[in-house]
């Protein structure tokens, strides 16, 4: 009951930001970070609930921001299509990181 209460209020809280009501602060994340919880949620170690915080918390990165903001495009229950696009997104994300070295 709890987990969906947090998740409603998460996707509140994600529309008054997306509309400027309020501003979120951005967080630093890794690519690898990133990577590896776009891979928790299509293994199922990611709940729905912590699925909503990753999705509404800006990232302080411009390109793992845009991959954040691609997954927030994927449907909950994920499907295959949803599965294969996070996948792609965690892809994307680990070529920043290699990039990077």
């Amino acid at each position: 009951m709890l987990k969906a209460i947090f998740s409603r209020i998460g996707t509140v809280l994600a529309i008054f930001a997306s509309a400027g009501s309020i501003t979120l602060v951005s967080v630093k994340r890794t690519p690898d970070e990133v990577a590896q919880a776009l891979l928790d949620v299509i293994d199922g170690r990611m709940t729905k609930l912590e699925w909503g915080g990753f999705i509404t918390q800006p990232f302080d990165d411009p390109e793992l921001e845009i991959i954040r903001e691609k997954a927030c495009q994927v449907d909950w229950p994920l499907n295959e299509q949803g599965q294969e696009t996070l996948r792609g997104l965690s892809d994307e994300a680990k070529s920043l990181s290699t990039a990077e070295e």
